[in-house]
């Protein structure tokens, strides 16, 4: 008998250790962290505790929570700060802003509300000294202060972790639903209780909206407003809830295990989220007793789609750099990071990376015009803007502008007929006139009435073409605005190279249809239309190549380059749609361009002396959204801040 006694609790005790390592290892106990994107990280403010922060794109000011979370710990009381920095001008320093609630302020989540004409409101959760739980609203002030506003309370919140603003005054938070303590929280996390839920505020009652979830914590709402984004810090989900926006109810659509740790969500303007993570909650809570024990920090940048989600590290630290990253948010080519518990806010340079032509055509789709398979690519919110490309590069040739773009824009770009993936029938009207008929098909089926356009090089031409059926009184597209970028617009001022003009002969054509020209004169060519400086890699090369000989593209040469002749033919048309257009007119060209050029910018100053007109620093050549493209965003979103 107690043998067998023995063995049962022998067995429960291995049950229990293996249960124990498990929930260790689900906590990323065993977890090896690497270093990404470390090398170029400052220090934007070195106040206690930025648990949470929020960007004013448009004025461009980061506003922050601060609170020395180790005092309580020591037995010492001390209140917390709002702090705005001006992003224009950080090496002013960051300013306290709320000095009226500076009694008993212990802010935790944090969201910003912008109204219909641009004013702001922050809403602030508030862990009272006497254990009340109340949201403070704040309003901004042209002295750059605050106005308290009001104090919101419920008894049906019992720890509030983060909230978001939906409306002047309605928002939905999260709430761990038990007391904040250690014990608890251990309880929870070694047998991920599901406890908690969201709650929403209609502006007169609270209600809860969302319930089991395990230690609710970021909260965000998706850029179009339909959809609420919930991480679950001890389950690792990213939770997607459709909203009623009527009523504020919730519908769970999707729970998408990610990595355990997830806090704080940032919304990017082109839809992803930006997660900041503490990816071992066991290091998590020694850092917590101790602050000179570390703890890792990661920022995810995660898609969320109708397939699924995918996710990509863009920041990690053993936590040597930063220990408890609790939010992340960007601003133009900068991760900024902020952590509950350090005393730093880091702003961290990200390195570009390429989107490479196998991931760029699983980002695309195809779509039937006229009897052809067209390639397509379309991401972002916001106005829309079509890109129009260069040949041979097609539509991949906009990838390294295209995330900048797209958090700004809804950005549509397409291969057109002839280019990259889409189809290159051996007989078929490669006109620019066809090719803009295939453009407004395109933006008919994806319901976009109004755009603006960034045309390159060949593009150029396909724009030409919209503008002129737009001042003829073309109803289905109106035109915003129209930026060239190193087009042949004017063909007594563009340049035909020698290998063209062979193939726009019947002898070239009949050459290039049976004999292709071989990679090794292509690459020849093809990089002498690029600056001495700003080559491309033999990788990308290699890319440019399989692009254009993607479904026999490169025996279609003499037929997609008749555009050189129609450009002349119709050089009225066209250049007379550029100087009786009212619709906003910008140049960005490359003096250094052997193809456009100078001579380009004489014409443009000559024939539209009105128009904008931005010149590229040499030694770019005739492609500069691959060769420079940080000057050319520069170059565009100056031109759209100014003129647009």
């Amino acid at each position: 008998m107690g043998r067998k006694i023995f063995i049962a609790a022998f067995c429960v005790l291995i049950i229990i250790a293996v249960f124990v390592l498990y929930r260790l290892s689900h906590l990323g106990a065993f977890l090896k962290i690497r270093n990404l994107n470390n090398a170029n990280c400052s220090i934007l403010a070195n106040l206690p505790g930025p648990e949470d922060l929020q960007i004013d794109h448009k004025k461009e000011i980061l506003y922050f929570i601060s609170y020395n979370r180790w005092a309580p710990m020591r037995g010492a009381h001390v209140c917390g700060g709002i702090y705005s920095l001006d992003l224009k001008a950080p090496q002013a320093g960051p300013k306290l802003i709320c000095l009226d609630q500076a009694e008993d302020f212990h802010p935790h989540g944090f969201s910003l509300y912008q109204d219909n004409e641009g004013d702001n409101l922050l809403f602030v959760i508030n862990h009272r000294q006497d254990g009340r739980q109340t949201v403070e609203v704040f309003a901004t002030q042209l002295n750059d202060q605050l106005q308290h506003l009001e104090t919101i309370e419920s008894r049906l919140t019992k720890w509030p972790n983060d909230l978001v603003a939906v409306g002047p005054r309605q928002f939905y938070l999260t709430d761990i639903n038990r007391p904040y303590n250690g014990i608890g929280l251990k309880i929870d996390a070694l047998l991920q209780l599901r406890k908690g839920r969201v709650v929403y505020y209609d502006g007169s009652d609270f209600q809860i909206v969302a319930e089991n979830l395990s230690f609710p914590n970021g909260i965000n709402l998706s850029n179009d407003g339909k959809s609420v984004y919930v991480s679950e810090t001890l389950a690792g989900n990213i939770n997607v809830f459709q909203r009623d926006q009527a009523s504020g109810r919730l519908n769970l659509l999707n729970s998408h295990f990610v990595r355990v740790g997830l806090d704080n969500i940032t919304v990017s303007q082109d839809g992803s989220l930006l997660v900041a993570v503490q990816p071992n909650l066991i290091a998590l809570a020694k850092h917590f007793k101790d602050p000179q024990a570390t703890s890792p920090s990661q920022v995810l940048k995660i898609r969320i789609n109708e397939e699924g989600y995918d996710f990509q590290e863009i920041y990690s630290s053993s936590g040597a750099q930063l220990s408890g990253a609790s939010v992340a948010a960007l601003y133009k080519n900068k991760l900024i990071i902020g952590s509950a518990s350090e005393s730093k806010i880091l702003s961290c340079e990200l390195n570009r990376t390429d989107i490479k032509l196998r991931e760029w055509k699983e980002k695309g789709r195809f779509v039937t015009i006229k009897s052809h398979q067209i390639f397509y690519v379309v991401e972002g919110e916001g106005p829309g803007l079509l890109l129009l490309h260069a040949y041979p590069t097609a539509s991949w040739g906009w990838h390294r502008m295209w995330p900048e773009l797209a958090r700004h824009f809804r950005v549509v770009a397409l291969d057109l007929l002839g280019s990259g993936f889409s189809d290159k029938p051996p007989v078929g009207d490669y006109s620019i006139t066809y090719l803009t008929d295939v453009v407004e098909e395109l933006l008919g089926k994806l319901k976009i009435k109004e755009t603006h356009i960034l045309a390159h090089a060949y593009g150029s031409l396909v724009a030409q073409e919209l503008l002129a059926r737009f001042n003829e009184g073309n109803p289905e597209i109106y035109l915003q605005s129209v930026c060239f970028i190193n087009g042949g617009i004017f063909p007594e001022a563009a340049k035909t190279t020698l290998m063209q003009k062979f193939l726009l002969t019947s002898v070239g054509g009949a050459v290039a249809r049976n004999f292709p020209t071989p990679y090794g004169i292509f690459k020849h060519n093809f990089s002498n239309t690029f600056g001495p400086e700003t080559q491309p890699s033999s990788q990308e090369m290699k890319e440019f190549w399989e692009l254009l000989t993607y479904n026999d593209g490169h025996r279609r040469v003499p037929e997609v380059i008749q555009y050189l002749n129609e450009r002349t033919h119709k050089r009225d048309r066209w250049v007379n749609a550029l100087q009786k257009t009212t619709v906003p007119l910008c140049l960005i060209n490359s003096p250094s361009d052997e193809l456009i050029g100078e001579a380009t910018n004489k014409q443009w100053r000559k024939l539209l002396p009105g128009s904008s007109l931005i010149e590229l620093a040499p030694p770019v050549g005739h492609y500069p959204p691959l060769e420079d493209p940080d000057m050319v965003l520069k170059a565009y979103f100056d031109y759209v801040e100014k003129y647009l």
